[in-house]
């Protein structure tokens, strides 16, 4: 995990870095971007892998799309005819907010950000495809900050890596629910004679520990159905 938060990173570092280059010398801005790009592609799919659990369809959909995107915007610095800019940056918004609601179980600063960064991608998207039908100032306004919020995610997934924040959800994830309201939930008592405080669940049972309840509620969850 630590090596795909330095690829994140890195990726972040060489993306900003290509923004100057970009006047001074474009094809060593567009290579460094290039290379930006494809070193994002590996922490993508490890996040798709760490969060498919929570919607499989959904987040390996949106993987695909966010994949999708980075080649495809890769491929459109090599002067591909058909690098529509508006369709990679629409697959893109795709990917953020199709992983941002899963993100928010694992992560949930990092994937309430992810769905905002989604968010003024669709908004990018929907601008530049109008192209000169949309005034500068509307241009500005809803397409001008996704490059910046995208830089921030790629550095904040890139720590959020390095610090192990991003935990790999759990094969029952879409069970998961129970298991967090019967912890959270559990009545707590005061034992007079044991001097210490008790969890109560729903069905009767007593527990010394929140912990110990939430092991009770997960393998409720487990029992054959």
């Amino acid at each position: 995990m630590r090596a795909l938060g330095v690829l994140a990173l890195l990726s972040a570092a060489l993306f900003f870095a290509s923004v100057p280059l970009d006047m001074a010398a474009p094809r060593a801005g567009a290579a460094l971007r290039m290379l930006a790009l494809a070193l994002l592609v590996p922490p993508a799919l490890w996040l798709g892998r760490a969060l498919a659990p929570a919607a499989p369809a959904q987040v390996w959909a949106a993987t695909a799309a966010g994949v999708a995107s980075l080649l495809w915007w890769i491929l459109s610095g090599i002067a591909f005819p058909w690098s529509w800019e508006a369709g990679y940056i629409a697959l893109s918004a795709a990917w953020w907010l199709g992983v941002g609601g899963p993100l928010r179980r694992s992560n949930r600063p990092l994937g309430t950000f992810t769905l905002v960064v989604g968010a003024f991608a669709a908004a990018d998207a929907l601008v530049t495809a109008a192209g000169d039908r949309v005034p500068f100032w509307a241009f500005a306004l809803f397409g001008g900050p996704k490059l910046p919020l995208q830089t921030a995610w790629t550095v904040w997934l890139g720590i959020a890596l390095l610090r192990g924040r991003i935990p790999r959800l759990p094969e029952d994830a879409q069970d998961a629910t129970p298991i967090r309201a019967a912890a959270s939930s559990g009545a707590m008592a005061h034992d007079p004679h044991a001097g210490h405080e008790h969890f109560h669940c729903g069905c009767g049972k007593m527990f010394h520990s929140r912990q110990e309840l939430t092991d009770h509620a997960r393998r409720l969850n487990h029992k054959p159905k």
